[in-house]
């Protein structure tokens, strides 16, 4: 989850996320990220609103990847 977050430039709310126990929290925690990246990319003009577009597509693309990943976790889990 921290590499995502730096790859989207947002490794700043690592420590947030982190912080988050168990993986539907910190998928919660998230989807609170892109919703408020989706409210600035709104309210961006020009380059930014790009860049903006950018870190929310690849928000999305984690919380999909972490959303496939959980059941194989519970599948660990249960073993």
């Amino acid at each position: 989850m921290k590499r995502l977050l730096e790859d989207s430039e947002l490794s700043d709310k690592w420590e947030e996320v982190k912080t988050e126990k168990g993986v539907g929290k910190k998928l919660e925690k998230l989807y609170s990220l892109v919703k408020d990246a989706e409210k600035a990319k709104a309210s961006a003009k020009g380059g930014d609103k790009k860049e903006y577009e950018q870190v929310v597509n690849d928000l999305n693309a984690q919380i999909k990847t972490l959303k496939d990943s959980i059941p194989q976790i519970q599948s660990e889990r249960d073993t």
